[in-house]
């Protein structure tokens, strides 16, 4: 009586896995969107300093252009971390996941570009790329959570 006892509530548990599989999670959902207007918007404010740093100071126009052309390569990145992010947390797909974690952490190098390898670094510069890497860094956190929890959610403890 105990062993058929215990052998429904194991079958009960596995048909309420498959029935039920866990949502996705609307925090790492909202801070994807969060995170990604943060970075287009230090990112834009990025480009109208280095616009007006061409202007108003002698700035080499090569290193400009490719500065330039760093922080919009970086937009690009955010909006691929967003698309494969949101990917990954709707279908739970680890690989989807770990793509936009990788996607993330070179946004955070760009941020740390921003700020230790321009020619020229301003208060603002400080600031925004400040920003840029604390929203890139708090949506790489949550991913790393999201995948743990996809991870842990696949083990079977009654196998």
């Amino acid at each position: 009586s105990t062993q058929s006892t215990w052998e429904l509530w194991r079958a009960a548990c596995r048909k309420s896995r498959t029935m039920f599989t866990p949502l996705r999670s609307f925090i790492l959902e909202l801070v994807l969107l969060l995170s990604f207007g943060v970075v287009i918007l230090c990112c834009l404010a990025t480009i109208s300093l280095l616009i007006v740093k061409g202007v108003r100071m002698v700035y080499p126009q090569h290193v400009l252009g490719l500065e330039i052309s760093l922080v919009i390569a970086m937009i690009f990145l955010q909006a691929f971390t967003l698309t494969f992010g949101r990917r990954g947390n709707a279908l739970e797909a680890l690989r989807s996941l770990l793509g936009s974690t990788a996607l993330s952490l070179l946004v955070i190098l760009g941020g740390v570009y921003c700020i230790r390898l321009q020619t020229y670094v301003l208060y603002a510069d400080l600031y925004f790329s400040g920003i840029l890497i604390g929203a890139a860094g708090i949506e790489t956190i949550c991913k790393v959570a999201a995948i743990g929890r996809i991870l842990s959610s696949r083990r079977v403890p009654f196998a």
